[in-house]
């Protein structure tokens, strides 16, 4: 597979001189509202009656009379972005403009996450955090007024808040004038794992919590639609990784020690080693008795700050503990008390050599699809059966080639499993709205991803399938058998599926879910089977025939992806890995509908900086940046002396990926015009006669293996009346 990857990026480097390859693509999002690219009539202003509570396995809206399992409740899926650091805090034009483009994307909730992070310093406000300089929690007036203001014209646009409590804020002990730790003591990043711990930590934590809860007036607000107390860590993740050892206090662990006896006695286990090293012992047997014993202090740290939140922000708000993937199985016990689980991922995340530097960075260029779509069933078995699931973060982040495969294979998939929530990460890390340029994980500015991010919303929060159902019972113990196996997220798909004889098209195109009970094993429950979504897994492909959508992802083989009603054929070759995505305008069924979008992204890059020319005055043409090899890799070529060029920033114009292809659609009989549509969602003009053909069985084909046709990854077609 890697070897593959290789050969064929080293083709796509040696043709980068040519710009027949490409066409500039620029990008407003601001510009598509009344186009075919505008998704905003997905939401409508929340009241009371939107409030969100959990029945059963899935999110409700609960109706105008605020009862939870009346008649009146609504079942709702989420479908949205994060927001980080400063772009939690824009100003009021900035929100103005920021909250217009989200609902354009179709977009209903927004996960505030990293406000935490930084705090304002001699009075001056840091547009990175909500927290001032003083004794944790002191807060910031001008950020919480900015966000107060964030959240309502959220809510005015239809959206919800998904609220992420402690996040990366570190405590100081003089600084925040602690008791329970000498003042000379350091934390390590995050207070991690001590703020799970330490009673006095969270206390602090609960204070944080309904200080921000009542600041921003949230309590039983229809804009908060689920909080999260805890972001990506565990004790159990923490043990695992080896972070418990070095963080001791005195000698005492945290009362590590102490307690883990009290544990053994509680139990009427005989005394065993101590257990705070991950390393100490490779007794499975041993190491589980003390992922349980972890997965308890967790429980408790847990319950605790869903009392305490819940007193702030209402009984019926939602709340979850962390992500599942920190902690694994395991943290089916210590969420137990949870109304919701959450977890995230990540395809071909950056690797950073040296630290989280944007001048050193590299990535593996992977595929979802071209890796059977592993990295999806490999958290499938985290869903609980009974209780809402939702991945708060997951990207295939810029410059990867294949990342607009993204956000439509997750949402498929996310409908099998009747999962409830996704927020892609992110949308921004700053408030920098016009600079339309790809930047690291962020959405906005990345043509590749937006391109079909509206009709993904749509095609998730409005379609729902019943697959046939597969559920995993694990008995007593097997979760802490797995945690104390050394089973963590990148591993534990792998174990659990030869543990329990599972193959990958099962979890792929079945509703999976686990829970822990008294016998282990595996059942099948037959039901309503879908074929409107279906993984090949061997194929490397996603197909999509729903009524008002049709969409392929995945593997190019001699030239041709699809099916008879959809296809894309590439006659001089094509990419390893392609996407295109086809909806109605109007919502009818696409076989019976007259106006269609057809979404066919390319990747995108930025420009290499432009150089003077010899002659005096003159300046070279821009080109595309350039992929180079780099460690076990590939990274950006940059312009100096650093290993990358800049994650963060760059230069326009932008690259698209020109795919000479021809597509053919089996649509509604009749004379079609094909208009591609600029980066503000406007016509351009119709493509000529000859470039779109029609034939005798309905299928309509559309000619776009020149370069005259290739200009954009949007085309609206429309039936003659």
């Amino acid at each position: 597979m890697q070897r593959h990857l290789v050969g064929f990026l080293a083709t796509v480097i040696a043709s980068m001189a040519s710009a027949n390859d490409y066409f500039p693509i620029d990008v407003d999002v601001n510009q598509w509202r009344g186009t075919p690219l505008d998704f905003s009539y997905l939401n409508k202003r929340l009241d009371s009656s939107d409030r969100i509570a959990v029945n059963g396995a899935d999110f409700y809206r609960i109706g105008a009379d605020g009862k939870v399992g009346t008649k009146d409740d609504q079942p709702i899926k989420f479908f949205g972005v994060n927001l980080a650091f400063s772009a939690n805090f824009p100003d009021q034009a900035q929100a103005d403009l920021l909250v217009a483009r989200l609902s354009t994307l179709g977009v209903n909730i927004v996960r505030l996450h990293h406000m935490d992070t930084q705090f304002t310093v001699d009075g001056k406000a840091s547009k990175d955090g909500i927290l001032h300089e003083g004794k944790f929690p002191s807060f910031d007036a001008e950020s919480v007024s900015r966000l107060k203001y964030l959240i309502a014209k959220l809510a005015d646009a239809g959206i919800y808040v998904d609220l992420n409590l402690h996040v990366s804020y570190t405590f100081n002990a003089q600084r925040d004038e602690l008791t329970s730790v000498p003042a000379d003591f350091q934390f390590p990043p995050r207070s991690s794992p001590y703020h799970m711990l330490l009673p006095e930590l969270i206390k602090r934590q609960q204070d944080y919590a309904c200080g921000l809860i009542q600041r921003l007036e949230l309590k039983q607000s229809p804009a908060l639609a689920m909080l999260e107390i805890n972001n990506e860590s565990s004790l159990i993740d923490a043990w695992q990784f080896g972070l418990l050892e070095p963080n001791d206090i005195n000698g005492n662990l945290m009362g590590l020690r102490a307690s883990w006896q009290q544990f053994q006695r509680q139990k009427s286990w005989s005394p065993e080693v101590d257990m705070v090293s991950f390393r100490q012992t490779s007794k499975v047997g041993q190491k589980a008795k003390y992922a349980e014993f972890l997965a308890s202090l967790d429980k408790a740290y847990l319950d605790t700050m869903k009392t305490a939140v819940k007193a702030c922000a209402g009984e019926q708000v939602p709340v979850t503990g962390t992500q599942m993937a920190y902690g694994g199985l395991a943290n089916q016990r210590s969420h137990d008390g949870m109304d919701f689980l959450d977890t995230h991922f990540y395809i071909d995340h950056y690797k950073f050599p040296a630290g989280w530097r944007q001048d050193n960075w590299w990535i593996k260029n992977n595929s979802l699809a071209l890796d059977k779509f592993y990295p999806l069933a490999s958290i499938s078995l985290l869903r609980q059966q009974n209780k809402p699931f939702t991945v708060s973060e997951f990207n295939q982040a810029w410059p990867n080639r294949f990342g607009q495969e993204i956000d439509i294979t997750t949402a498929a998939f996310a409908l099998v499993q009747g999962w409830d929530g996704l927020m892609h990460f992110n949308y921004s890390n700053d408030d920098n709205y016009a600079d339309r340029v790809p930047k690291g994980f962020n959405l906005h500015g990345d043509p590749a991803r937006l391109a079909a991010f509206g009709q993904t919303a749509r095609f998730f929060r409005q379609f729902s399938v019943s697959p046939s159902r597969v559920h995993v019972v694990f008995d007593d113990s097997d979760a802490y058998k797995f945690a104390a196996a050394d089973v963590k997220q990148s591993e534990m798909m792998g174990a659990v599926k030869k543990a329990f004889n599972l193959k990958q098209d099962v979890l792929l195109n079945s509703r999976v879910s686990s829970s822990i009970a008294a016998q282990r094993g595996v059942e099948r429950q037959s039901g309503q089977s879908s074929n409107a979504i279906r993984f090949a897994s061997a194929e490397r492909r996603l197909y999509v025939q729903a009524p008002d959508i049709w969409a392929l992802s995945g593997q190019v083989t001699k030239g041709a992806l699809g099916t008879d009603s959809f296809r894309l054929t590439y006659p001089g070759g094509g990419p390893d890995a392609a996407l295109a995505v086809l909806t109605s305008i109007d919502g009818k069924a696409i076989n019976q509908t007259g106006r269609l979008l057809l979404t066919v992204p390319g990747a995108v890059w930025r420009s290499l900086p432009v150089v003077k020319a010899a002659v005096k005055g003159q300046e070279a043409e821009p080109e595309p940046e350039q992929f180079i090899s780099y460690r076990d890799g590939w990274t950006l070529k940059p312009q100096g002396k650093t290993p990358s060029a800049l994650l963060q920033s760059g230069e326009g114009p932008l690259w698209m990926e020109r795919q000479p292809m021809t597509v053919s659609v089996k649509l509604k009989s009749g004379s079609w015009h094909v208009y591609p549509l600029n980066g503000m969602g406007k016509r351009l003009d119709a493509l000529p006669k000859e470039m779109v053909t029609f034939g005798d069985t309905g299928v309509v084909g559309i000619d776009m293996t020149s370069e005259a046709a290739r200009v954009s990854p949007w085309y609206e077609l429309v039936l003659d009346k």
